[in-house]
């Protein structure tokens, strides 16, 4: 591949990974805080939004290593 077409590749992951925050950080606060809640974001994407789930058999884990940063605390 030439490097021009890895520059548009690695552009289109990049856009690709900012649109699954973006989807992720919609989400109401208390949806946002651990496993369970990626695994709803997970299904929700697939349901509505299938295009942005990466193709491979770990799109699960890449997606949640994408929005694990951006969970927040339970409040107890």
């Amino acid at each position: 591949m030439s490097e021009r077409s890895d520059d548009l590749r690695r552009r289109k992951i990049n856009e690709r990974d900012r649109r699954i925050v973006e989807r992720w950080l919609e989400r109401p606060r208390g949806h946002r805080a651990g496993d369970a809640d990626v695994l709803a974001f997970y299904v929700w994407l697939n349901d509505h939004q299938p295009t942005l789930i990466p193709a491979g058999p770990k799109s699960y884990q890449y997606i949640h290593a994408l929005v694990e940063p951006h969970f927040v605390k339970r409040v107890q």
